[in-house]
């Protein structure tokens, strides 16, 4: 539910942003630096919530960050002026970073090892359905202008006060507890001395060859998926000069093609085929973001892409590094360091988008040509580099985790 949550918020500002803009007096620079300063504040709070879970523990921290939610989204639904704004953003980006990488944490150190992959994916699901349930409400009540961006804010209060209810019956993660006491040993006194010792390791080999590698893939990955889904709208209708309600149509017949890619990985996400799932996923965006840049931009290479990528994202993207992630990471850094790499990565997509408008051009070629790049790199990291990585995290198929609570040591 913390990606339900985070992609709710994410969508839902944007768009309640502009439903305030006649009431609270937003200009169109307001609203970048707005919209700017979440995306910044939530590739913080993943770097600094990551890496306090690793520090005091998974529970307090989603915990913690779930109520700091509510009281920004509180204050943004309540917003009558420019600080109220302000300060919900500040709050909201900040919660929704934090939220993330202990989140999927605590999923997967919680999980049987035969299902771990499936329960680290469905964030891939809720993120999705985040998404949805933001633009229906958008859909149904935009006309009434701020009410309706208000009501986008009740929505996410609600629901974020109904997780929280769920959440106070949750225990800490059994792993980490059992890694904390190992790696401060029976006569350790100054548990601040442990836990950064522990942190520096993950600067030092192999651990940073695994921390670069995760980082290099989802940053790679997130560059042309988040061009193509913010950026989308804009060259489907200056560039190619279609109208927007077209461009939604095709989003929405893109939604049961993804859930039924979702369904295929979750049934393999488990298994022993993974990796070479995960590779035609990666060669599949490949292909999607070279239609354009060979075969030129039209409605058919549009829509091509569209599939190929769906596919791509869903076999070889973000909610695989969510699962790898767990894999290749000891218990005591295995937050920081999904922090570190979602933060890499939203800091980067953040400033690639300041360049974006000047890529598009005429036609928009520039861009698909530095998006068939970046999957290229992407893709290479996947199949290359990060089969090669040890398991020094939740082994891949077995309950078994590192013997030494920092994980220093690689399993068999």
């Amino acid at each position: 539910m913390a990606s339900y949550l985070d992609a709710g918020a994410l969508t839902g500002v944007a768009t309640a942003l502009v439903l305030y803009a006649t009431e609270l007096g937003l200009s169109k620079s307001d609203i970048g630096v707005m919209s700017g300063l979440l995306t910044g504040l939530f590739a913080l709070g993943a770097l600094v919530g990551g890496s306090l879970g690793d520090r005091y523990g998974r529970r307090t921290i989603f915990r913690l960050s779930l109520v700091t939610f509510i009281v920004g989204c509180t204050l943004l639904g309540a917003a009558s002026n420019h600080a109220m704004l302000y300060a919900g953003i500040a709050l909201t980006g900040l919660a929704i970073g934090a939220d993330l990488p202990v989140s999927l944490t605590l999923a997967a150190e919680a999980a049987p090892a035969h299902l771990r992959g499936r329960m680290v994916s469905i964030a891939n699901l809720l993120w999705i359905l985040g998404i949805v349930s933001t633009g229906v409400i958008s859909a149904l009540f935009a006309k009434l202008g701020a009410p309706g961006g208000r009501i986008i804010f009740v929505h996410l209060v609600v629901v974020g006060a109904v997780v929280l209810i769920w959440r106070s019956g949750i225990p800490e993660s059994k792993v980490w507890l059992r890694a904390r006491d190992e790696a401060q040993g029976p006569t350790a006194t100054d548990e601040e001395a442990v836990h950064w010792h522990v942190v520096r390791e993950l600067f030092r080999p192999p651990m940073l060859a695994s921390m670069a590698a995760l980082t290099l893939f989802v940053t790679f990955w997130n560059l042309p998926a988040n061009t193509f889904g913010q950026f989308g709208p804009l060259i489907w209708k200056q560039v190619m000069g279609l109208p927007v309600e077209a461009h939604a149509r095709l989003n929405l017949m893109a939604v049961p093609l993804g859930l039924l890619f979702f369904a295929i990985f979750m049934k393999i996400v488990d298994g022993p085929n993974r990796q070479r799932w995960a590779q035609a996923g990666a060669l599949s965006s490949i292909v999607g973001f070279g239609i354009p840049v060979f075969l030129g931009l039209s409605y058919e290479t549009f829509v091509a892409m569209v599939v190929f990528f769906v596919f791509g994202a869903m076999f070889a993207g973000e909610g695989l590094f969510k699962v790898m992630a767990q894999e290749v990471m000891p218990t005591m850094v295995r937050s920081t360091s999904q922090g570190i790499a979602i933060s890499v990565c939203r800091f980067g997509a953040a400033g690639f988008a300041f360049l974006t408008p000047a890529l598009i051009g005429d036609d928009a070629r520039p861009l698909f040509i530095a998006m068939f790049a970046f999957s290229i790199v992407a893709a290479l990291v996947l199949c290359l580099w990060i089969p090669r990585l040890p398991r020094m995290g939740l082994a891949h198929g077995t309950n078994s985790t590192s013997p030494h609570g920092s994980g220093m040591q690689v399993q068999s």
